[in-house]
């Protein structure tokens, strides 16, 4: 295969610019893979992107700062053709092209090799949360005996801090401002809380409206 389907911004403006062309595949070269996408996720970072709002950006420009595939041409030992992998971030989508799009060139050391069952509309939904939400309780430095506090715990980094505090066996609590929400969460329970230090992760504004943080705040008491 020679050429591709892509999704390419052609400038600057309104979803009007977007528009789905042929493009050649990218050619690979050393320090980078060939990725088939299979899905790539949907972030309000891109909306900006296309507007016009990230520094440094030229159009065109394939857009997705996250997606899931297969690697159909590799320069990396490590990351043999027909590996299962996940990118996000790095520039993806902005200094160069991303995921919106058949096929991907990224560079080796954003691929990360995934072994799962999910269908790929799933699991191209999980990296930037996951590794969002991983990321600020690991800066919080979360250890067992913390009771977390998660704000607008339905938003997307919400729902993966909560599942992330469920594995671990923290004691968490999560709040939202739309009653339905919470119904998300069926079957995940939070233990009991203990009188230790709390620790709040604030995670989306639209969920918590009177909350001054803009990202993750922590708190002991």
């Amino acid at each position: 295969m020679t050429t591709m389907r892509a999704a390419v911004c052609v400038r600057a403006g309104g979803p009007e610019v977007l528009a789905v062309r042929e493009v050649p595949v990218p050619a690979v070269r050393a320090g980078w893979s060939l990725v088939r996408v299979m899905a790539a996720g949907l972030n309000r970072s891109e909306l900006r992107t296309r507007q016009g709002h990230s520094p440094g950006v030229t159009f065109p420009r394939v857009l997705g700062i996250e997606c899931v595939g297969v690697v159909a041409a590799s320069t990396d030992p490590g990351l043999p053709e027909g590996t299962t992998v996940a990118a996000v971030m790095g520039e993806m989508g902005r200094r160069f092209d991303g995921g919106y799009a058949e096929y991907a060139l990224l560079p080796n050391a954003l691929l990360m090799p995934v072994s799962t069952s999910l269908p790929w509309e799933t699991l191209a939904a999980l990296p930037e949360a996951y590794l969002t939400a991983q990321g600020s309780l690991d800066a919080l430095g979360i250890v067992r005996g913390n009771r977390l506090l998660i704000r607008g715990g339905t938003s997307s980094v919400g729902m993966a801090a909560v599942s992330i505090a469920a594995v671990a066996a923290l004691a968490w609590r999560m709040n939202a401002t739309r009653a339905n929400r919470p119904v998300l969460f069926a079957g995940i329970n939070p233990p009991p809380l203990d009188q230790s230090r709390t620790v709040e992760f604030v995670t989306s504004l639209i969920f918590a409206p009177r909350c001054s943080y803009s990202h993750l705040n922590a708190t002991f008491k």
